[in-house]
């Protein structure tokens, strides 16, 4: 299979995985004491902690976290698309 069929493969893998930004945020605004864009985020070694401490904060936690859920989706993104692209052989 040659180069551009790879990458066409790819993109196509990355774009059905990858994470929405506005799904995160509706996660957060209904479901944010919960940590759920926490756990959708991949990120769930932070969301138990959240889970933990995050009552014991009073929501402050949550509140702070709306300035993060949006660097947590990137980075969630960018390393399913580094393991995608080198599944496939792609610089």
């Amino acid at each position: 299979m040659d180069n551009t069929a790879n990458i066409l493969l790819a993109n196509q893998e990355y774009e059905d995985r990858k994470k929405s930004k506005p799904l995160a945020y509706v996660l957060w605004l209904l479901l944010g004491m919960f940590a759920a864009h926490r756990f959708y985020s991949g990120q769930t070694g932070y969301a138990f902690v959240m889970l933990l401490l995050g009552w014991f904060t009073l929501g402050i936690w949550n509140l702070i976290d709306v300035f993060l859920v949006g660097g947590a989706i990137d980075r969630s993104n960018n390393e399913l698309k580094s393991g995608i692209y080198r599944k496939y052989g792609i610089q």
